[in-house]
């Protein structure tokens, strides 16, 4: 694919509905923002920073589509 974000969405909106939807779409929204910052950037100190929350927001949007939780009530920082 040329858009995988695109896919991703796709493959969400397919699979959720409601909060877990909107929390997921949210997620991926966030990671594509900081993938595209990253690979942006020219300051190489910021980029690995950049690159983890991308991920972290990719992990939290995975774990509400494959409906391993149903929602994150309180989003917070790292995973638990």
């Amino acid at each position: 694919s040329s858009n995988p974000w695109g896919v991703i969405r796709q493959s969400i909106e397919d699979a959720l509905t409601g909060p877990s939807r909107d929390q997921a779409i949210a997620f991926l929204a966030q990671a594509e923002d900081f993938f595209r910052s990253a690979a942006a950037s020219t300051l190489v100190t910021a980029k690995p920073i950049l690159i983890y929350y991308c991920f972290l927001n990719l992990a939290k949007a995975f774990v509400l589509k494959q409906k391993l939780r149903p929602e994150y009530v309180r989003a917070q920082h790292g995973l638990q």
